[in-house]
């Protein structure tokens, strides 16, 4: 039987390129750290970002997780994740989601 591991997410960010942050969100108690914090995802499982994007913008999104039920005092597993993404949708409707580096490419060259 294999086991996933579980992840803390300790808090998500949305960034525009040119504007700065736009969203985020905490999801641990900023009075008392250790206690478990209020999201968490399995390796392999989507992350929810509760904000609402829209097409042709690049945008970063980033997030800091930690190894769930992990003594961050004792064992230092926080990392912080970032990834860069445009969608674009054509005059069909058709959406394309553009990663890193082919999120900055002009889409009509």
């Amino acid at each position: 039987m294999i086991v996933k591991k579980q992840f803390d997410i300790i808090t998500t960010e949305v960034f525009q390129e040119g504007v700065g942050q736009l969203w985020m969100k905490d999801y641990f108690d900023p009075l008392n750290f250790g206690l478990p914090k209020k999201y968490y995802v399995v390796s392999g499982e989507c992350i929810r970002f509760d904000y609402h994007f829209q097409n042709n913008i690049v945008y970063s999104i980033n997030f800091e997780s930690s190894i769930r039920g992990n003594d961050e005092s004792k064992n230092m597993t926080q990392k912080t994740w970032a990834r860069e993404f445009r969608i674009f949708k054509d005059n069909h409707g058709n959406v394309e989601l553009w990663l890193d580096s082919g999120a900055r490419k002009n889409k009509y060259n």
